[in-house]
């Protein structure tokens, strides 16, 4: 009897010819079960030369700024005198009825202040002019040298501290102290001068704290 091939069974290939078929597919990197592997990177050099590109062009940009900025302040400052009467420029600063002694590092008692500090034109009006501040504490109860913490922010770095906001306007600082006052008052004195006119103006308070307890 003749069969079809339709009719004729299938047979599985001998179990040697299996195995020589997988050592062909491993050998040849054809692991059916391996994840792709990342192409790594062939040129890190050119990568890492981009990126310094870039911020070297970012930091000849700022610098750029930077002197047209002082340039300004410059051509401001030699003003003459009946053009500068003009300009709204600090005449005096005030500091904030809140500022306080403050629990700065999170443990009991107060181990600093925290000043607001106001600028204010010849209207009595706030301005946010630019300068360096200079905070400075003293504790007047003790003998001989009674500073008790100096804390400065250059006219550059005093951005940062502005707060506005629900009709306040003022500048923020806090200035620890690296020993406590003797008394639960401390004298705060603070110094702004003026980059544009280049004038200082001070104000001084006296702050009502809270020490930290001495250890026993």
């Amino acid at each position: 009897m003749i069969h079809s091939p339709a009719s004729r069974s299938w047979k599985a290939p001998p179990a040697r010819a299996a195995a020589g078929l997988l050592a062909v597919m491993i050998l040849g990197g054809c692991d059916p079960q391996a994840a792709p592997k990342a192409v790594p990177d062939q040129h890190p050099q050119v990568s890492m030369k981009a990126k310094i590109t870039r911020l070297e062009a970012e930091v000849a940009s700022l610098r750029r700024a930077n002197a047209e900025k002082a340039r300004q302040i410059e051509a401001l400052q030699n003003l003459p005198a009946d053009r500068m009467k003009l300009m709204f420029t600090v005449t005096k600063v005030e500091i904030g009825r809140y500022s306080a002694g403050r629990d700065l590092d999170g443990k009991t008692g107060h181990d600093g202040v925290r000043v607001y500090l106001t600028p204010k034109d010849r209207d009595g009006h706030t301005i946010k002019a630019a300068g360096s501040v200079s905070v400075r504490l003293f504790d007047l109860a003790r003998d001989g040298d009674n500073l008790l913490a100096r804390c400065d922010f250059p006219a550059d770095k005093i951005a940062r501290h502005w707060v506005a906001g629900l009709g306040s306007h003022h500048y923020r600082f806090d200035c620890p102290w690296p020993r406590p006052p003797t008394t639960g008052e401390v004298t705060l004195r603070v110094t702004f001068t003026d980059l544009l006119t280049g004038k200082s103006h001070t104000a001084q308070r006296t702050l009502k704290v809270t020490p930290a307890p001495a250890p026993k």
